[in-house]
């Protein structure tokens, strides 16, 4: 299975391991996400709910997809506000907290080591 994700993300840069901002290398804190947004959106909605694709039951993933579209927007939202923070080149570490069981999360946390700066933002 290791070897499976390290190809996914090493070869074919499709997943990214995600740690939280200051994690010690070395530590099991992390999580992996897909990088293209089309195939996030894939996973997220088709193919958790192939059985009732498959079964031609499109009011069921409609319904489904009205109740967890919010949840999801906020994700792509974040991966936005990250893309578009980073861009403005103010900040040496950019990258999320969390702590085991995805307790005291924050969405974006940026460092400037040179200015002494800390950003703290939740999208």
């Amino acid at each position: 299975m290791l070897g499976s994700i390290k190809l996914l993300d090493e070869t074919y840069d499709v997943i990214s391991l995600n740690r939280p901002i200051n994690a010690k290398p070395g530590g099991h804190l992390q999580k992996y996400y897909i990088k293209d947004n089309f195939l996030n959106f894939w996973f997220w909605s088709i193919c958790r709910n192939m059985s009732a694709v498959e079964a031609d039951n499109f009011q069921y993933v409609k319904r489904v997809f009205e109740r967890d579209i919010s949840s999801y927007s906020g994700l792509i939202l974040e991966r936005l506000f990250h893309v578009l923070i980073a861009e403005q080149g103010d900040f040496n570490k950019l990258g999320g907290y969390w702590e085991r069981g995805n307790k005291n999360e924050i969405d974006l946390v940026g460092i400037n080591d040179l200015d002494k700066k800390v950003m703290v933002a939740e999208v």
